[in-house]
This record gives C-alpha cells, sequence and structure tokens, in this order.
C-alpha cells in the first residue's frame, strides 16, 4: 500500500497531475481492501498487529508496515470519489501507542521484537538482536525528535556488556570502520561476526533522520560513515559499482556480508538483495543530496 501511495506521490511532483489522479483511483480498488484485512489483523488487547490472522505473535514490524499503510489510505481517501472503510487515522493511532508499549526503555536499545504469544504476550528479542528494534524511526512511524531515538542510536553504535553491533574500531583506516552486524545472536553463532550493508543503511537512514531533526552533528557524521562503509573499496568493497565487477551479465549492487574475522570470507556477488539498493538508493539522497524519503504521505 505504501509503495501504491509512493507512485501516485511521484507522478504528482513530475507534474503528471492526470496519471496521478487515474492512479489513485485504479490502485484504490486493491488498497481498501486490504485496508479492510489489517483492521481484521488487529489485536484490540495489545493495540498490535497479526502478521497473518493465523499467528498468534505480534511483531513490531507488522504494526509498523499497517501503521505506515494507514496513514497512506488516510490520506488517500481524501481523493474525490473515494471513500474510507473506517478512520483509518484512528487505528492507525492506536497501533502507535502497542508500539510504544514495546519501548526497551532498560537497556536503551530500541524496542522489543514482538509479543510472545508462548509467554502470556511478553514482549522480547526471541533468539537474536536486529534491525527491526529501530525499525520505527527509519520508517517514519514515530517522530525522529524523540530523545529516545538519539538514545536508541548511541547504544547501537556503542553497545554494552559484550554486545557491540557496530565493529568497535576508532580507525577510519580500517576496513570494517561503521560496518554493522545483522543479527546479533544470544547463542553464538558465525553469523555474529559478519558486517552487512543493509542494516548499516537503514541505521544509516535514522542517523540522518534525528540528526536533521535535531539539528545533531553527530548524528549526521554516523549517517555518514556508514554510508562510506557501504560504497567504498576501502571499507566493506560490497558495492560492485566501485569496479568492473559483473556476476551473471550484471554489475552493480551490493553483496551480501563480509566477514569482520576474515576479509576473505564473504557473501557470493549473486547475493545482491534488492531490499539493500532500495536502502543504498534512500541514503546516498539523504547524505549525498538532503533529500528526505518516507514511508508515510508527504
Amino acid at each position: 500500500m505504501v509503495a501504491l501511495w509512493k507512485y501516485a506521490e511521484y507522478l504528482a511532483t513530475t507534474g503528471q497531475a492526470a496519471k496521478e489522479a487515474r492512479r489513485h483511483r485504479e490502485a484504490w480498488v486493491i488498497a481498501r481492501p486490504a485496508g479492510d484485512y489489517l483492521h481484521r489483523a488487529y489485536d484490540p488487547q495489545t493495540s498490535l498487529m497479526h502478521g497473518t490472522l493465523a499467528s498468534r505473535d505480534l511483531w513490531v514490524s507488522d504494526s509498523v508496515c499497517a501503521a505506515d499503510a494507514l496513514r497512506c489510505l488516510s490520506r488517500w481517501a481524501q481523493t474525490p470519489g473515494l471513500t474510507a472503510a473506517y478512520d483509518y487515522d484512528a487505528l492507525a493511532s492506536r497501533i502507535v501507542g502497542g508500539i510504544q508499549a514495546m519501548k526497551d526503555t532498560e537497556t536503551g536499545r530500541g524496542f522489543f521484537k514482538y509479543r510472545d504469544s508462548q509467554h502470556s504476550l511478553e514482549p522480547t528479542d526471541g533468539e537474536s538482536l536486529d534491525q527491526l528494534v529501530f525499525l520505527l524511526y527509519e520508517a517514519d512511524t514515530l517522530p525522529p525528535g524523540e530523545p529516545f531515538a538519539r538514545k536508541l542510536n548511541d547504544w547501537w553504535t556503542n553497545g554494552e556488556q559484550g554486545i557491540h553491533v557496530t565493529a568497535q574500531t576508532d580507525n577510519p583506516a580500517d576496513w570494517c570502520y561503521y560496518g554493522l552486524h545483522w543479527h546479533w545472536y544470544c547463542t553464538p553463532r558465525p553469523e555474529n561476526a559478519y558486517l552487512y550493508p543493509g542494516p548499516g543503511l537503514q541505521l544509516a537512514a535514522l542517523e540522518w533522520k534525528v540528526g536533521m531533526a535535531t539539528h545533531d552533528p553527530v548524528l549526521l557524521g554516523r549517517a555518514r560513515k556508514r554510508c562510506e562503509w557501504a560504497n567504498k573499496a576501502t571499507l566493506s568493497n560490497l558495492w560492485l559499482g566501485t569496479g568492473n565487477t559483473v556476476e551473471a551479465g550484471v554489475g552493480n549492487g551490493l553483496s551480501d556480508w563480509r566477514d569482520a574475522d576474515d576479509y576473505g570470507h564473504k557473501s557470493e556477488d549473486w547475493q545482491r538483495f534488492v531490499d539493500t539498493s532500495a536502502y543504498f538508493i534512500r541514503v546516498m539522497l539523504m547524505v549525498c543530496y538532503s533529500r528526505d524519503t518516507k514511508y508515510v504521505p508527504e
């Protein structure tokens, strides 16, 4: 739903008003029933979303996506000739309240990932930490000016008690400088050593948004460093666009990870995923062109 709305925004900003109006009407045929589904998937007990109607666990990621989609639907329903099925903004606000209740205030590292149906719907991170705990600010569900957003970023940069999700080096010449782990498993696994451009770029988007909202040069600097880690051959060297590397006849894109303990151990070049490339484009627009990109209506 967000993608459908954003395409219409693109048509509007590029001066294609007639196509925009037609797009709104055509896509509403898909969007309104999808909004009805979100209403059914909403859990009034926790104010969170079931990922599927059969799921009992309640994930913060599903709730973030639903809240953003509902905000798009609310703006969409203002189009002449279209009618809302219910109050989309009101449901989005209730979901945001449910998300706020998932805040991990004790550690400051973000938001718990889900409520566990096997343990009285207690909030938990499950078997690992990952980028879902900071998705709310990255995806514009919560305002980036909140003080907790800075606290969250400090934790993901500096870590605590043996958990360091950002590679710990102060040397800008070290190839690990500002590389980010994705999953940090409570039970040690080899993947705990891997550094990934994708989650790092997601965190860079959060840092840029918070830095711009609070006029914080430290956070803007962190965003730039994470962007550089993804795109520089002297750091991660995972972006095929830094040279002439071609795999399967296709150049460009970002290979998925590199091992912090063994530089030569990395993902295969075919392991280039569209979400990582999307994050890369997004952060380049932010860091290099001061252009925000949002999941909610402009």
